[in-house]
């Protein structure tokens, strides 16, 4: 007896140093990843100058970049079919050769291949490794689990750009996506030592060898519950209304309060801070409270903080404080809702969450041109409108079609 005492004890405890090293790894990984996401936001001047281009047609390649977020269900299906271990390495070396031939290529057409090329892999990559998290982790603890790997977007914001500013300040635009390209190709590798992302006997299969194109493209594909879609429609209702206001914010601040390079890395490192404190929050709460209703807490107090944010305004201190009111909300919301829908549909888990990348990365694509028109009439009150009419469709739908998975642990 005390035998096999010691002996469940030793799996437990191999277990738990299994899911340290596995959310460890994911984390570093998505600090890299979203650092190089994130970088075009504020050096937008400097890259467009190094590329040649104009900051409107750099906003462009921008805005085609979140659009190419449509081919996420793709690779979340072939996830889902042959493996997450298998395509988070083929997106991460895709990620660090578009990095390598934005910062290397010999001409523009092949920097800008390189830059669409890794625009696909990253958006590709946070969905599926966001899957693959989910098969590893219990529900009972996933929220906490996917919402501590969501940490990288804030360390993002906190160190990984203030560093990529000193590194081009000091030598060139080009070195911090070299650094990131090896650094992705670095950890590709150590992705082959992950374990595997289906359980023995759990991946679908084909019940019929010769079935039809059209019966293998609806088993690829798979149907969805009412509810899965409605999660899918909230996060892109809900990226609608964080990007209406995060495209505008830096013009508003900047032509209101005259602020320069330097005074926007310190927003920039206020805003990474509250993502932190979000995704904290949701991580340490979620599970407790319920992922659902944690989604609709997040929501509410992100309507309030559109609503005050033209109040606030009024002086840099309040504008500042309604911006960080702003990014804890979604963050606590968005962590909540990625661990809300990882059990949704759990034998198509891959496909779930890429389709809710590509509903996220589409509605950015258009709070990007509504925001900046809407800022250009109204001033922020215009984003701010737009945004909470984003969040009230997120809560109609959170309240009438979305449910808690039962049964689970």
């Amino acid at each position: 007896m005390a035998t096999d005492a010691m002996r469940s004890r030793e799996v437990i405890h191999r277990a738990r140093e299994s899911l340290v090293g596995l959310i460890g790894i994911a984390l570093v990984t998505r600090c890299l990843t979203d650092t190089g996401f994130q970088i075009f936001y504020p050096f937008l001047p400097m890259l467009a100058g190094g590329l040649g281009l104009t900051t409107t047609r750099m906003g462009q390649l921008l805005g085609l970049r979140n659009l190419t977020g449509l081919l996420s269900p793709v690779f979340g299906a072939l996830a889902d079919r042959q493996g997450f271990r298998k395509w988070l390495r083929i997106e991460l070396m895709a990620l660090s050769a578009g990095f390598l031939l934005l910062a290397l290529g010999p001409s523009l057409p092949v920097k800008v291949f390189g830059f669409i090329l890794s625009g696909i892999a990253a958006l590709a990559f946070v969905p599926t490794l966001q899957g693959y998290l989910s098969h590893r982790l219990r529900y009972s603890m996933r929220a906490r689990g996917i919402g501590i790997v969501e940490y990288g977007w804030a360390f993002a914001g906190i160190a990984g750009l203030s560093t990529a500013g000193w590194i081009i300040e000091r030598t060139s635009w080009e070195v911090p996506f070299v650094i990131l390209g090896i650094g992705l190709a670095i950890l590709s590798i150590l992705y082959y030592l992950l374990p595997p992302g289906h359980p023995e006997g759990t991946r679908p299969r084909m019940s019929n060898p010769a079935a039809s194109r059209r019966q293998q493209l609806t088993n690829l594909v798979g149907s969805l519950s009412v509810s899965a879609w409605a999660t899918i429609a909230c996060t892109g209702f809900l990226s609608f209304a964080m990007f209406n206001v995060l495209i505008v914010f830096g013009d508003w601040l900047t032509q209101t309060y005259d602020l320069g390079a330097g005074d926007m890395g310190r927003v920039a490192m206020a805003m990474g801070i509250a993502d932190l404190c979000g995704s904290i929050g949701a991580s340490a709460y979620s599970d407790r409270i319920g992922k659902r209703r944690a989604v609709m807490a997040g929501g509410v107090l992100a309507i309030a903080a559109f609503v005050l944010l033209p109040i606030l305004g009024t002086n840099l201190v309040g504008a500042v404080g309604g911006l960080m009111l702003m990014r804890v909300a979604l963050e606590f919301a968005i962590v909540s809702l990625l661990a809300f829908a990882s059990e949704q549909d759990s034998h198509r888990r891959g496909q779930m969450m890429s389709m809710m990348g590509a509903a996220n990365f589409t509605a950015s694509a258009l709070g990007g041109f509504s925001g900046p028109w809407s800022f250009l009439r109204l001033g922020i009150t215009g984003p701010s409108l737009l945004a909470v009419s984003g969040m009230l469709a997120c809560t109609v739908l959170n309240i009438g079609f979305m449910r808690e998975p039962q049964g689970r642990d």
